[in-house]
């Protein structure tokens, strides 16, 4: 493995081969990226950073989750978690800023790459009508911004500098490759589509977790699911989960752990809440070993 020191957060992706498929990086992600507080976790939070730190600390995956809402005779796009919150308490920042951090971000560091998967998570106040305009409305936001958006399985060189874009809202190609998640799936394997091909497994069990042992069953589910990770195909990888009334499972000490002990190979791609928490017993935080994974011999 390349020591740690010697791994720039910043521009980790810089270090590695051009041809390399970018479904064959681990890469580190963010489970809900955009809902953040930078003072203290709340019921619709799952981060603490804002979007440009994560980027500087290594994130290179972004679950951004949006809510329409109606500008006039337009309309203009907030991130969100879920579907409900009292006063706005589900709503964070603009899609347009989010947008911008990313493309700020690759302007200073060119030969790194961000992949963002996009969907709607909260359709209230809205008309089934409407949503070809939403839609619309989502294309243009996303205008002007260095998107990559291709049904092939990309290498790193055609990333550098740009958004990989990954569409979970319908199968419309110019809103990204096309992906659409089954809901508490403990493991499913995508075939290729027409808009997209290559295969997709994706481990995203949020609820209905054991009762007594939520964490244990979390984690037996994320590592299970890295041995559906082989080459030419892309593993999404949810690493958490809900207990009822809105408490949340975390597994992020225990997936420390894990890494620290197994040193895993196949990662693919995961995604993580408050991943830069630390302990005396975890003092290395997990994006920093999904990146050094990358560097095995």
């Amino acid at each position: 493995m390349k020591p740690q020191q010697h791994i720039d957060p910043t521009r980790w992706l810089s270090d590695l081969s051009d041809d390399l498929p970018i479904c064959d990086i681990n890469i580190p992600g963010s489970h809900n990226a955009a809902a953040i507080n930078m003072k203290r976790p709340t019921r619709w939070t799952c981060q603490c950073h804002s979007i440009t730190e994560q980027l500087e600390k290594g994130i290179r995956l972004l679950d951004i989750r949006l809510k329409p809402k109606r500008l006039n005779t337009n309309y203009t796009f907030t991130t969100c978690h879920g579907h409900l919150g009292p006063f706005g308490a589900n709503e964070f920042q603009l899609l347009d800023e989010v947008l911008e951090e990313c493309t700020n971000f690759l302007s200073a560091n060119p030969g790194e790459t961000i992949i963002m998967t996009i969907q709607i998570d909260d359709w209230r106040r809205t008309r089934p009508k409407d949503h070809p305009q939403i839609n619309q409305a989502l294309k243009a936001t996303l205008t002007n911004h260095p998107l990559l958006r291709t049904p092939n399985m990309a290498r790193l060189k055609d990333c550098r500098g740009r958004i990989y874009l990954i569409n979970r809202i319908n199968d419309d190609p110019v809103l990204g490759v096309p992906i659409n998640i089954p809901d508490n799936t403990s493991g499913t394997t995508l075939e290729p589509t027409a808009q997209r091909h290559y295969e997709v497994y994706i481990q995203d069990q949020y609820k209905r977790l054991n009762k007594r042992r939520p964490e244990a069953h979390k984690l037996r589910l994320t590592v299970e699911a890295f041995e559906n990770k082989h080459k030419g195909a892309m593993l999404l990888n949810f690493a958490s989960g809900t207990k009822p009334f809105g408490r949340f499972v975390y597994i992020m000490e225990d997936l420390s752990q894990y890494f620290a002990r197994q040193h895993p190979k196949q990662i693919g791609w995961i995604l993580l809440d408050y991943p830069f928490n630390t302990s005396p017993q975890n003092p290395t935080d997990l994006p920093t070993l999904i990146i050094a994974s990358n560097y095995h011999s």
